[in-house]
């Protein structure tokens, strides 16, 4: 049961982070479609501004489905989160150029990117806490590692994805059928987590209707590794989504590099990545997770 929690977050998670990537992995081309400029950089900076919409609404979806899940369930809120991020992702598929609707694509846009956003809050942290509350004391780094890298599995498939959609000599259209199928493979995300077990720690506190657990902001004590997870967190994401968004787009777009020699630099990085989260996990449950 426990391998069988562990592979679907793994799995959900990196469905999820396949949606949540494509935007930036495309960025140069939603960039012209729903963005056009005189200025190529004025443009490019109208796409980041657009991929960027998402970490507004992360934060508030990570708020709001923690508080969910305290109350309904991990398993129940995941398969939301899920479900949703395809809505947004087929709408941006499916969605008509600046040239053929005019301002209101961009406007489209940026909502779906804000509705990514919110689900994805939802997805990652909540996908490692149901995997975490699983396994409890059996190998928790490694199993957090392996949450950690679902994210990169996640990118990594929808950078090797945009370099054979980005090819020379490929219609300019096909763009739109990642988007399309990421929101095909949402549903399939949904239904591996409807058929798996909520966990003992949330059906045990919801049996004894524990008042504590719902008021765990009262607590003092929560208040400094709190603030300690904020900045650590605000720092690894700094770093991880110049990686996941920012760096295929600068390397292309002003350092001149084609496409394909773009996203393989970008490939190169996440595999590294993914790897280390799987090796310092395990690492954790060796020598401690704080050393």
């Amino acid at each position: 049961m426990r391998k069988k929690i562990v592979i679907s977050s793994f799995l959900g998670n990196a469905l999820e982070f396949f949606d949540f990537t494509l935007c930036g992995v495309f960025m140069l081309v939603l960039s012209k479609e729903f963005f056009p400029s005189s200025d190529p950089s004025l443009a490019v900076f109208a796409g980041i501004f657009a991929f960027s919409a998402a970490f507004y609404t992360r934060p508030i979806g990570a708020l709001l489905f923690g508080f969910l899940g305290d109350k309904y369930g991990r398993k129940q809120i995941l398969s939301i989160t899920v479900f949703l991020m395809g809505i947004p992702t087929c709408i941006i598929g499916l969605l008509p150029s600046y040239e053929q609707i005019g301002i209101v694509a961009p406007i489209i846009l940026i909502g779906c990117r804000l509705l990514q956003g919110l689900c994805t809050g939802g997805e990652y942290n909540g996908a490692a806490i149901f995997a975490l509350e699983h396994v409890q004391k059996d190998r928790p780094g490694l199993v957090s590692g392996l949450i950690a890298s679902s994210c990169v599995v996640g990118a990594l498939s929808a950078t090797v994805l945009g370099g054979f959609f980005l090819r020379e000599g490929v219609p300019t259209w096909f763009w739109r059928i990642p988007f399309v199928f990421g929101a095909v493979i949402s549903v399939i995300g949904y239904f591996l987590r409807r058929y798996t077990e909520e966990t003992m720690e949330f059906m045990n506190a919801k049996k004894q209707n524990n008042t504590q657990e719902k008021n765990d902001f009262s607590y003092a004590h929560y208040v400094k590794p709190f603030l300690v997870s904020v900045c650590v967190g605000a720092f690894n994401g700094s770093l991880s989504y110049t990686l996941f968004g920012f760096l295929n787009v600068y390397l292309t777009a002003f350092v001149k590099f084609n496409h394909l020699s773009g996203i393989w630099c970008n490939i190169f990085g996440l595999v590294a990545f993914g790897l280390s989260c799987i090796s310092f996990g395990s690492l954790a449950d060796r020598c401690g997770i704080k050393r």
